[in-house]
């Protein structure tokens, strides 16, 4: 099993609750906390469409996606640490005026989870969408997390850098069963038992409780109800893709490498993902393996056999190599790999220049790396 210690955390602004590795717990108008420099947030919204419904899906997601939520790796022999991993959870729906990118600048999350549920015939659909801002000025180092910053000879004299595959995401629709919308339609569908499965009703879920721990279907949390368990039932017969791949952003933010190539591989591995989202999970992958000091040419040549070469691509697979060539190497004039590996370099860059404009400034870094080491 999966535990965590679990803490209330406040804020202000809309209502959002929060939980993590920590907690879930509504926001009332106080003073807002001071977000923890190594703290990587995640906001779910209450999903719009019939209300009651519509709670009832991004609840299940959002626990489903707290399990994914870990402190450390297991084993754990080096000591390791990610940090706090915390998601905070808003009973609005995202507001049309309201974009989810301000609403992300607002509480100061790096993802924000929302979507919608659609009546389709006796059945629902759900469609949910991921936003990642992209913050600036003073304290965006630590909220951009996700970016790719590599650094280059021993004085450091060279950085590359290079952003998110993409900093939005529209996930394929998760069909509900008819037995699911029955069952989920009607206020307090979600419920706390004394045991897993079984026992007491001890009362409804609601929206305030706070996370203990989980196994494969259930959710133990302590509530002014009582600490009991919530059942995590599947949405749909096939695994939406969803929360593997939140969830492995979510580790890649944490610098969890290991755990973030367990998840993106169930999402690679899943037939119902789409392909431009198994290329991202992709591109992520090769990104951990990089940070761990991990081959990834395996990875780098199922992301190609998926679609022609973008911009993100190219600039995913460039970094890898950069990294095992220059990264911690004396000065750009003495790389750590084999020639070939530069020559491939090269020859990546000369191929795909035409994706790039010509003032591209990643682009020209790394034409000075290769070409001009003096530099």
């Amino acid at each position: 099993m999966f535990r965590c210690a679990c803490i209330f955390l406040l804020a202000v602004a809309m209502p959002v609750q929060a939980s993590a590795e920590v907690s879930v717990s509504r926001f009332p108008a106080e003073a807002p906390r001071r977000v923890a420099a190594s703290e990587i947030r995640t906001l779910v919204t209450q999903f719009g469409g019939d209300e009651n419904l519509g709670t009832s899906v991004a609840t299940i997601l959002h626990l489903q996606l707290w399990r994914t939520l870990r402190k450390e790796p297991h084993p754990n022999p080096k000591h390791i640490e990610f940090g706090a991993g915390t998601l905070l959870w808003s009973d609005r729906p995202i507001d049309p005026v309201m974009s989810a990118k301000s609403i992300a600048v607002s509480t100061e999350v790096q993802q924000v989870l929302w979507g919608h549920v659609h009546s389709f015939g006796n059945d629902a659909v759900v469609t949910c969408y991921l936003d990642i801002p992209s913050y600036e000025g003073q304290g965006s180092a630590e909220k951009n997390r996700g970016i790719w910053e590599i650094k280059i000879g021993a004085v450091q004299h060279t950085s590359l850098a290079i952003d998110l595959p993409q900093r939005a995401y529209a996930f394929e629709p998760i069909k509900l069963p008819m037995e699911f919308v029955a069952k989920y339609s009607v206020p307090d569908a979600l419920v706390i038992r004394q045991g897993p499965g079984r026992g007491r009703v001890l009362g409804p879920a609601g929206t305030k409780f706070a996370l203990v721990e989980s196994d494969e279907r259930f959710a133990k949390v302590r509530s002014p109800v009582g600490t009991g368990w919530i059942e995590l039932p599947g949405l749909s017969e096939q695994k939406p893709e969803v929360v593997d791949f939140v969830g492995g952003i979510i580790r890649i933010f944490r610098g969890d490498w290991d755990g973030a190539i367990s998840l993106f591989s169930e999402v690679i591995g899943n037939p119902q993902a789409p392909t431009a989202l198994k290329i991202d999970a992709g591109l992520y992958t090769i990104r951990a393996r990089s940070e761990l000091g991990q081959d990834a040419d395996a990875d780098i040549a199922h992301v190609k056999s998926l679609g022609p070469p973008s911009q993100s691509s190219v600039q995913y697979v460039a970094m890898h190599i950069i990294s095992r060539c220059y990264q911690g190497a004396p000065s750009a004039k003495e790389p750590l790999c084999p020639a070939d590996k530069i020559r491939e370099l090269k020859e990546l860059l000369s191929k795909t220049r035409p994706l790039f404009a010509d003032d591209d400034d990643w682009f020209s870094a790394v034409e000075d790396l290769l070409y001009k080491p003096d530099n």
